[in-house]
């Protein structure tokens, strides 16, 4: 059952950022612009500042945080998905950061069909996240199983 919601779960962020990359330009920096636009006015209470260069600053940041936090996701649902197959821990890491990889080529390669520019720096944030959240993953997975262990 665990194998199954988890394949699912993959298929379902993996279809998501599929569907991320592939919408309009324009749509993709409304959503994004809507998030900044509402922390700027949070910040605005908090302390001034100069708004023109910190509101690009702002959401180049909120873009690639977003890249990096999809695949962070990504890489540690399929990281989960491999160690209920029972595989080695490093066969996991393998196979996860290269389905992420995987993942993240076909995402920009699909970005240059709607009408938006394809990136190496984008694929590297994402494998970036996928690494990140391998390693958070495989963190607390080890901790638990210590843990367990030794009780």
């Amino acid at each position: 059952m665990r194998k199954f919601l988890l394949g699912c779960l993959v298929l379902i962020m993996t279809g998501f950022i599929l569907y991320q990359g592939t919408r309009p330009i324009h749509i993709s920096l409304q959503s994004s612009d809507y998030v900044v636009y509402k922390l700027m006015r949070l910040l605005e209470k908090v302390t001034p500042y100069h708004y023109g260069e910190f509101y690009k600053l702002a959401n180049v940041i909120m873009r690639k945080g977003a890249h990096l936090f999809e695949y962070a996701m990504l890489g540690s649902l399929l990281y989960l998905l491999f160690k209920c197959f029972k595989q080695r821990e490093h066969n996991c890491w393998i196979y996860a950061l290269f389905l992420v990889l995987l993942c993240a080529t076909m995402d920009e390669f699909f970005q240059s069909f709607v009408g938006r520019t394809s990136s190496v720096r984008d694929v590297l944030i994402d494998f970036i996240g996928g690494i990140l959240g391998i390693s958070v993953i495989s963190f607390v997975t080890l901790c638990f199983e210590k843990i367990s262990i030794k009780y």
